[in-house]
């Protein structure tokens, strides 16, 4: 990977490793060309001014520091470096004439993450993503620096919640030696428009506003407003869906303390579209392990006679004694991957944007409900759906399940 041209907010960030300041803060869309350019001009900063000095590279985890940071390092050519990776240690020494220095590569996933970075002396630190990283390592990364006069701070990240306590202490109060460079898609020289509105239409909702204007939102209000006022767009009768598909698989949210039985079955197909089979609730509490069995099934046989297909994994959510009970009549049952509650709104909201989502409608009726009322929880910073027992949500959670074997692959 080469740099040939720089775009005029990249080239601020090349001009803040040769200025007084003392923190540099980059956000905005993604895509935007603000990590590679940040980390060229940390590398120059930090081998141009220092010898035989410690520095981080800070990420969500250490193998995303290595795959968003070190791989891309190593790729970009013209720099006069040479890289030796210790994984066992994960230091990354880099060497150019008489100069040697050796960068610290670290994880910042939780609140106990602050433990790893304690006892090291560095001249710098660039966090990769800072929005996802806890307060304490962040602040102990930080803390590390203060030996040095001329350490500097890097960051970069994608907007998360306008209450976010980065956002509020880093960029809205104003701080003396730090500076601010929000980037769009166009500060990107690489791009193309063609490519900028590609990218764009792969978002929509609060998503978009995240990724592609980078704001800092707040996630409010309907999940899915597109759906919500226009269901038609992504709805397909019967005789529409096709006939053979990359996979089929059901999910099946049993219920309990007043929610409901749901099950949902999905299916991929050849032309990269999500098909929604079939997607059923029940209202009741408490069944009997016999009606259970008798509601499973019959939705299985049902879909299965209707579309022609074989379904042989049905993602289920409970404990493993009913699992193993509905097993016994036919072992498909398997209990299911829960994707992380903010990465499900995101992952539906995408596949809707790309026009990769259809439901049957004569078989869907109860997900097409849900889908067009649940609404994000206003009292998390996370835009996740609020599930506190005023709205059903079942069948949307089957609907998660149902994906859940598939859930990394669903971008392919």
């Amino acid at each position: 990977m080469r740099i040939k041209t720089l775009s005029e907010k990249q080239r601020q960030i090349f001009r803040f490793a040769q200025s007084a300041d003392y923190a540099l803060i980059c956000d905005g869309a993604v895509r935007s060309g603000k990590t590679v350019a940040m980390l060229a001009a940390f590398m120059l900063w930090a081998m141009g001014n220092f010898n035989n000095t410690n520095f981080a590279l800070c990420g969500k985890t250490v193998q995303a520091t290595e795959r968003n940071l070190l791989n891309p390092l190593r790729q970009i050519q013209g720099l006069p470096y040479r890289y030796k990776y210790k994984i066992s240690t994960k230091t990354l020494t880099v060497t150019c004439g008489g100069v040697e220095n050796v960068f610290y590569l670290f994880g910042g996933k939780d609140e106990s993450s602050y433990a790893l970075i304690q006892g090291l002396t560095l001249a710098g630190v660039l966090f990769d993503e800072v929005a996802l990283m806890p307060r304490s390592f962040v602040e102990q990364a930080i803390a590390r620096t203060l030996s040095y006069a001329e350490a500097k701070l890097w960051f970069n990240c994608n907007p998360d919640s306008p209450t976010h306590w980065f956002y509020q202490e880093w960029i809205q109060t104003p701080r003396t030696g730090v500076r601010h460079i929000h980037f769009l898609m166009r500060d990107n020289p690489i791009l193309t428009e063609k490519e900028i509105e590609k990218a764009a239409m792969m978002f929509s909702g609060v998503f978009y506003d995240k990724y592609i204007k980078g704001l800092w939102v707040r996630a409010e209000g309907i999940v899915f407003p597109d759906f919500a006022n226009n269901p038609e767009k992504y709805i397909v009768q019967a005789s529409e869906v096709p006939k053979r598909f990359r996979w089929v698989d059901c999910g099946f949210d049993i219920g309990g303390n007043n929610s409901a039985y749901a099950m949902t079955c999905s299916a991929m197909g050849y032309d990269g579209v999500l098909y929604v089979l079939a997607a059923k609730k029940r209202q009741a509490q408490d069944l009997p392990m016999e009606e259970v069995e008798q509601y499973a099934f019959g939705f299985i046989d049902d879909t299965e006679a209707k579309y022609g297909v074989r379904i042989h994994n049905v993602n289920t959510d409970h404990s493993d004694v009913i699992i193993n009970t509905l097993n016994e009549k036919r072992y498909i049952f398997g209990k299911t991957y829960k994707p992380p509650l903010e990465d499900r709104p995101f992952q539906i909201s995408r596949l809707m944007a790309l026009g990769r989502l259809k439901l049957a409608g004569d078989a869907c009726g109860a997900l097409i409900d849900e889908l067009s009322n649940v609404v994000f929880d206003d009292k998390n910073e996370k835009p996740v759906i609020l599930d506190d027992g005023s709205m059903q949500i079942d069948t949307v959670d089957s609907f998660v399940y149902s994906l859940a074997g598939n859930w990394n692959y669903l971008d392919d």
